[in-house]
């Protein structure tokens, strides 16, 4: 807050001329006595793109200082959290990537192991056993040995019917994200909550910043940059959303599969 007031009140990008606490966009009119937004209406095509020509003709739109800088800021935050690992948390790191072992990605190459139908999630009495005289397994882990997992095919079905359904959407609402525009959703939100959602050591930092110094970290500000630089821009909003929702899911998914 101290450095939003410093820069409101030094005027750094024209920040007076806008609201103080706003993410709206204004235009070059906007004063301190009159906020004008932006017109974003004028600056579309018919199929609701954006046209260079018109964005040149009425020019670029302005952010309120404190939305610019928590931009900034929720991308310091993030590659903070990188450093910060690798310099101080890096025996956790090795720890956390333990099953990251050459034997693991033979598995991950053999055809057999997305044979998902043959995975019913049911433990033989020594993999049970087994489990329980495992002195790296959590306790309450051990007690919930007994109940089966849920089969892999009900994984399988709810992310055919979803990818489905969205692909449905994107060419019946004309969302101008073509069909390999959505795997390539798909490919980023995986190696998101593989690399990241999934690390234990990750999401501890991450709490702890969020804590002490920010009221949240907010992962998507960097795909959403990556799409913004890719031939996908004009995509940008829906490539947006199902990162966002996609990320909020599947980290509510990965808790409820830790505690349970």
């Amino acid at each position: 807050m101290i450095i939003y007031i410093g820069i409101y009140y030094h005027n750094t990008w024209r920040s007076q001329d806008f609201l103080f606490l706003s993410q709206q966009h204004y235009d070059d009119i906007s004063n301190f006595t009159s906020y004008s937004v932006y017109n974003q209406s004028l600056i579309l095509n018919l199929d609701l793109t954006i046209n260079d020509n018109l964005v040149e003709a009425i020019g670029i739109p302005w952010l309120a200082c404190s939305y610019v800088s928590s931009l900034i800021t929720n991308n310091a935050e993030f590659t903070t959290n990188f450093v910060h690992m690798f310099l101080w948390n890096n025996w956790d790191i090795k720890v956390g990537w333990a099953f990251f072992t050459a034997a693991n990605v033979k598995r991950a190459l053999k055809p057999l192991t997305y044979f998902f139908w043959k995975a019913t999630g049911k433990r033989t009495g020594e993999e049970k056993e087994a489990l329980r005289n495992n002195p790296l397994i959590d306790p309450y882990h051990k007690a919930m040995v007994d109940h089966e997992e849920a089969p892999d095919s009900w994984y399988f079905f709810a992310f055919a019917a979803s990818f489905v359904c969205v692909m449905v959407c994107l060419y019946v609402l004309d969302s101008t994200l073509p069909w390999w525009g959505l795997i390539f959703v798909m490919i980023v939100l995986w190696l998101n909550m593989l690399l990241l959602d999934s690390s234990s050591i990750f999401q501890v930092f991450r709490r702890l910043l969020e804590a002490i110094a920010s009221p949240g970290l907010r992962l998507v500000m960097t795909p959403t940059m990556l799409v913004g630089c890719s031939c996908l821009s004009k995509a940008n909003m829906y490539f947006t959303i199902f990162i966002f929702n996609a990320v909020q899911q599947g980290q509510y998914l990965l808790r409820d599969l830790k505690l349970a």
